[in-house]
């Protein structure tokens, strides 16, 4: 069994976000359409903490990073951070020599789930390095056309 939250635990840290890092400043600016928006100074998990209270309030989107395992940690840092929020990490599947990371049957079924996730309209923020996204997938129209779905 979990132990209960402490929810004053959390409305400090989600204070102390809002406040430190101008959140609903940057949430304002995106709402009025300007974008893109430069956040610097941030290092470690405070960019995900940062991009976990602007989902909150902001509409779901794309995430890019420059590798899988990069991928990977935003994608689990958000999960922890947005617990109630569907974060979805689209993994690629053309590694590059030095990278410690194999190709699997797991790696094409959870493309096939994020990509059937994207085509459903789901209201989720997809996590990805640049690999995954520059690999050529079905338009939409031709994606749900060819979909087939077990029950």
């Amino acid at each position: 069994m979990l132990p209960e939250r402490d929810e004053r635990f959390l409305d400090t840290i989600y204070d102390y976000l809002r406040r430190g890092l101008d959140i609903n400043e940057i949430v304002q600016s995106l709402n009025q359409g300007q974008w893109p928006q430069m956040i610097f100074d941030l290092t470690g998990s405070q960019k995900a903490a940062c991009i976990a209270q602007l989902l909150q309030s902001a509409k779901p989107g794309l995430i890019l990073t420059y590798s899988e395992e990069q991928a990977q940690k935003w994608a689990n840092d958000l999960q922890t951070w947005c617990p109630q929020k569907t974060i979805l990490h689209l993994p690629t599947t053309e590694w590059l020599p030095f990278e410690v990371l194999g190709r699997s049957r797991e790696t094409t079924s959870e493309r096939i789930r994020v990509m059937s996730s994207l085509a459903n309209e789901s209201k989720c923020t997809i996590v990805a390095s640049v690999l995954a996204v520059e690999r050529r997938v079905f338009p939409l129209e031709r994606w749900r056309e060819y979909t087939l779905l077990f029950e």
